[in-house]
C-alpha cells in the first residue's frame, strides 16, 4: 500500500498518444486537455508534457509513457486502465500506459451520445492515477459523498467530467508540494 509518485527528476512527465479510437477522432485534443487541467493546479510542481505520437496498439514496458485504444478482454467493463510500472520499495513510478477499452464507443464532442464515453473525462481520471492518486468509492469523511470527484471510480456514458473537484487538486498538491530548500546559513564572523 506505497504511496506512488514520479521523482522530481522525471517531472515534467512526458508522454505519447496513439489516436487509434475506432469511429473517433480528436482524441489528441481531449487528452491534452485532461493533461493541462493537471499541470495547471497551483500550489504544487507537476506537469505533463506531450512528446508526440506512437503506433503502438499494446501495453508493453518500453520507457515510454504511452496512451492508446485497444483491446481489454480481462475485464470487458472497465472503461480504461493505467498500467504503473514502480519500485516496489520506494514507490517511484518509472513508467505509465494507459489503455483505452476499444469494446466501447468513444466521444470527444462537447456533449457525448448517451451511448459513447468522454475521451477528456476518462483521460483527466486516469492521468490521476499517473499523478498517484486512487480511485475514490465513497464519503471519505468530508460530509461529501465522491460521485462529483474526477477520482470517483466509475463514470457514465453520455456524461462528462472535465473540471477537478478541489479534494482532487488537494490530492496532487499533498504529492507535488514544494519541498523547502535546505541550504546552509552564512555564518558571520566577527573579529575579536
Amino acid at each position: 500500500n506505497e504511496e506512488l509518485r514520479w521523482d522530481d527528476s522525471s517531472i515534467p512527465v512526458g508522454y505519447y498518444i496513439n489516436e487509434n479510437a475506432a469511429g473517433c477522432t480528436g482524441e489528441r485534443a481531449a487528452v491534452q486537455r485532461a493533461a493541462s487541467t493537471w499541470s495547471g493546479v497551483s500550489g504544487g510542481y507537476f506537469s505533463f508534457e506531450y512528446k508526440g505520437s506512437h503506433t503502438a496498439t499494446v501495453v508493453s514496458i518500453n520507457g515510454k509513457n504511452e496512451i492508446l485504444w485497444g483491446s481489454y478482454p480481462e475485464n470487458p467493463n472497465v472503461l480504461a486502465v493505467s498500467d504503473i510500472v514502480y519500485n516496489s520499495s520506494s514507490g517511484t513510478i518509472y513508467e505509465v500506459d494507459l489503455l483505452f477499452n476499444d469494446a466501447f464507443s468513444w466521444s470527444t464532442s462537447s456533449t457525448p451520445p448517451s451511448t459513447a464515453v468522454d475521451v477528456e473525462s476518462v483521460a483527466l481520471h486516469e492521468l490521476g492515477h499517473w499523478v498517484g492518486l486512487r480511485d475514490l468509492y465513497g464519503d471519505v469523511g468530508d460530509g461529501e459523498y465522491d460521485t462529483a470527484k474526477v477520482m470517483y471510480g466509475r463514470m457514465a456514458k453520455g456524461a462528462t467530467k472535465r473540471e477537478l473537484h478541489s479534494d482532487d487538486e488537494d490530492g496532487i498538491r499533498w504529492i507535488y508540494a514544494p519541498r523547502p530548500v535546505i541550504g546552509q546559513s552564512p555564518t558571520q564572523l566577527t573579529p575579536s
